[in-house]
């Protein structure tokens, strides 16, 4: 079988769900002075205002400019103007091409998906060397390389020739070779949905130059000062930074997909609180992804004439990792008891402003995945204390529980999770840490209740939370049920078919209590409206920035 997919905007079925989110916004109008740079597009290229610098806000700094070595998703707005991918979606779910122009689906003799891409030819690398399917290989090769160090090897981990956890240890037999210079062909393991494919693992596929990188022994890599001044191929070419404060970029004049609207790009690292502030002020232009307006200023920035406000429905989910490295914790009975003794509503209603919904899954109950036959909030704070007195669990046990620094709401959840949790005689401590030592800290096991958030286009996303051999195993499962349900979800081509799996998931999930899920917060957006005339910050959600199509008044 073969299916020639055309250049076009293409959208997914798996996210026909997305559709139906309304974008909530509220918002004001005023005046203000813009400075418009003075070089001009040539005729042709683009014609739209141009101005000199964009500021947006993140409320972490990456640890690392190296897109396959991040310890958390902080860094994904710069990535995404550095580094070139196939596609991006937006958050209504539409492919756009980026570096891929086009590809094939077929089928071999084994059954095996065979995706063939067809690569830009304009593309450059931004020291204006050419990009190649060569540069396509040499990225999965040394991800998948069992020496490299990286902690998004998993994005990989479909292709022919890699273990469940994306290791490859013959290069020769892993499933991606160039056809020729902007020709590049992937087997993947198995049959899969190309969709969901795409928009889970190939969001984060982000493109290395082989020439640049690939005298570097893999095991050396991540400490090669490559990525204290990358070179990528997109939009937005690295400029300087200063570590933990500003990210500074310049307009990629010689971008292959259009020009962006902006000579300069800068992403300043703030904590959160600051946003209103700095957004009244001028200092700062917007806010992005991962990095929203806290639900306090979200009245005071509404009354802002030259602010635009938008509360989204978002595939956000926050969740509370249980360690079952411990003996106390192996019981389904205990989890299940935490999970019903926390009121979630609650949460939503104090600390959300009504600006979210509780949670009993990764999958929000907007998306066609959902399972409607688990709806019901689980908060039952006295079937609670009885699983846990006939479980006999011991009362003079102090929970440790790991809260990351920054995200206020999911701070101060815990400070109501705690409360829920004496309420029913069980005793316990908060540790406030930064999110690397949070990262650490879990995946040593030395927590009892770590408390992360995560974001899903699909509801595929949660797989490698679910890997036990995975780095991102936070809750130490032993368990492989989980993971296989999950794993055969993606390998099916009908949406009914992946709904009866997700649905039989959830279903375990319930009865299991693997973690513990909590709520699905909105996410809150705000930009300067008087500088920007469009600015997707939806489609950050899918990791995309969009930045060449930003426009300005």
């Amino acid at each position: 079988m073969k299916l020639r997919r055309k250049r076009f905007l293409s959208m997914l079925i798996l996210l026909l769900v997305i559709a139906m989110t309304a974008l909530s916004t509220s918002c004001k109008s005023s005046d203000s002075d813009e400075s418009v740079a003075p070089e001009i597009p040539a005729e042709g290229e683009n014609t739209n205002k141009r101005v000199d610098q964009v500021t947006i806000a993140i409320q972490s700094s990456p640890d690392t400019l190296n897109p396959y070595n991040v310890s958390g998703a902080y860094g994904d707005p710069i990535n995404d103007v550095i580094y070139d991918k196939f596609f991006d979606t937006t958050y209504t779910g539409e492919l756009i091409n980026r570096l891929c122009t086009d590809y094939d689906v077929e089928t071999d003799s084994e059954d095996n998906t065979v995706l063939t891409f067809y690569l830009d030819d304009k593309a450059k690398w931004h020291d204006g060397e050419p990009v190649t399917a060569k540069d396509v290989v040499f990225t999965a090769k040394t991800i998948t390389n069992p020496e490299t160090v990286t902690t998004r090897r998993f994005y990989w981990s479909s292709l022919l020739g890699t273990d469940d956890s994306g290791v490859c240890k013959d290069s020769d037999a892993l499933g991606v070779k160039a056809i020729d210079d902007h020709t590049v062909q992937y087997t993947l393991k198995g049959m899969r949905n190309i969709d969901a494919y795409i928009t889970i693992e190939g969001r984060f596929q982000y493109i290395l130059p082989e020439h640049l990188l690939g005298d570097i022994p893999a095991a050396d890599l991540h400490q090669s000062d490559f990525w204290k001044n990358p070179v990528g191929s997109g939009p937005f070419k690295f400029k300087n930074m200063t570590v933990g404060e500003r990210y500074e970029f310049s307009c990629n004049t010689d971008y292959y997909g259009g020009l962006a609207n902006m000579d300069n790009l800068v992403y300043v690292v703030m904590s959160p609180t600051n946003y209103a502030t700095a957004l009244a002020s001028g200092q700062i232009d917007a806010n992005t992804q991962l990095s929203e307006i806290p639900i306090d200023d979200w009245q005071y920035l509404q009354t802002l004439d030259n602010i635009e406000t938008k509360s989204i429905t978002s595939y956000t989910y926050q969740w509370m990792n249980i360690n079952q490295k411990k003996d106390y914790f192996k019981n389904s009975d205990v989890r299940k008891a935490f999970s019903m003794a926390i009121n979630r509503n609650a949460i939503i209603a104090q600390l959300l402003n009504g600006e979210g919904t509780y949670a009993v899954s990764s999958i929000p109950p907007s998306s066609i995945y959902f399972n409607k036959n688990i709806a019901a909030d689980p908060y039952n704070p006295e079937q609670a204390r009885t699983l846990l007195e006939n479980a006999g669990w011991d009362f003079n046990h102090v929970i440790d529980m790991v809260v990351p620094i920054g995200n206020k709401v999911r701070e101060n959840s815990a400070v109501l999770i705690q409360q829920d949790l004496e309420a029913i005689g069980v005793k316990s401590k908060i540790r406030n840490l930064d999110f690397a030592t949070i990262i650490v800290e879990m995946r040593e096991g030395n927590f009892d209740f770590g408390f992360l958030g995560g974001l899903g286009t699909d509801p595929d996303d949660v797989r490698l939370n679910f890997d036990i051999e995975g780095s991102n195993n936070f809750s130490h499962l032993d368990n492989t049920d989980f993971y296989k349900v999950l794993d055969k979800a993606r390998s099916v081509t009908s949406v009914d078919e992946r709904k009866k799996l997700y649905a039989e998931w959830q279903e375990m999930c319930l009865e299991e209590t693997p973690i513990v899920w909590l709520y699905h917060p909105n996410t809150l957006f705000a930009y300067n409206k008087d500088k920007f005339d469009h600015y997707p910050c939806e489609d950050s959600l899918a990791n995309n920035m969009r930045v060449m199509e930003w426009t300005f008044k």
